[in-house]
């Protein structure tokens, strides 16, 4: 387990009744959220991010990120110009490994009325293995969760993390709820001191809200190992 992650957050049963105990901070923190982001934002009104580009791509040589770009990252490196050729020429000859994430929304009626039964999932696929470890939660608001999904770890090219049905009850009004997913996840290079890039991109079909937010991985421990190489995303599906 990632070191850090003693208190994994575990699935609850459903169907429930009221919304289910949020993750706490440390939980959040140890599946990769900055202390900024560890509450949970909501879906952006501004829509989507475009489903053509890289939501982050960081290029790594020797053990340091010399590069980062995407349109869900701020992050930035700055390299000296003459350092910055050097880099490039070097990573021409790295690895280079691009995976997708997606997500699925599904909802089923049920009762009483207002009621639904929920598919979810966050999943994410890589051209080659890596380490990955996550988890995703279906929330109605940044405060009411209502499902909790399994959490994930290993060196593996893809996982995924969800509830094939959960039980989401009427709005006290009797509407159905709005809801969404937020899938926290991550992606390290299981060698150290390797060269070469980590891109996230968005699977086709699926889009991501202008809420997903993506940066530099901080260094975890698996398996007796360290781990420095990496990234963090925390993805957002628009409302279903």
């Amino acid at each position: 387990m990632i070191v850090g992650l003693t208190a994994a957050v575990s699935a609850v049963a459903s169907p429930a009744a009221a919304p289910l105990a949020p993750p706490t901070p440390a939980q959040l923190s140890a599946l990769g959220a900055s202390p900024s982001s560890a509450e949970a934002a909501e879906p952006s009104p501004l829509g989507d991010l475009r489903a053509d580009q890289p939501i982050i791509s960081v290029a790594f040589s020797n053990g340091h990120a010399v590069s980062v770009s995407g349109s869900a990252t701020s992050q930035q490196v700055s390299l000296p110009h003459g350092r910055a050729a050097r880099q490039r020429a070097h990573l021409a000859q790295g690895i280079r490994v691009t995976c997708h994430v997606n997500f699925t929304r599904q909802r089923k009626r049920a009762l009483p009325r207002g009621a639904s039964s929920a598919r979810w999932y966050g999943g994410i696929g890589c051209g080659r293995t890596l380490l990955l470890y996550g988890q995703a939660f279906l929330l109605q608001n940044h405060k009411s969760y209502w499902g909790l999904g399994n959490y994930y770890e290993g060196i593996i090219r893809s996982a995924d993390s969800g509830d094939k049905s959960t039980y989401v009850p009427p709005e006290s009004s009797g509407k159905q709820r709005s809801l969404y997913i937020r899938h926290l996840t991550n992606a390290y290079f299981t060698n150290p001191l390797t060269t070469g890039v980590i891109t996230i991109t968005p699977s086709k079909g699926t889009t991501l809200n202008k809420a997903t937010k993506c940066q530099l991985g901080k260094p975890v421990t698996y398996g007796g190992r360290t781990y420095t190489e990496g990234l963090h995303c925390d993805l957002y599906s628009e409302r279903f």
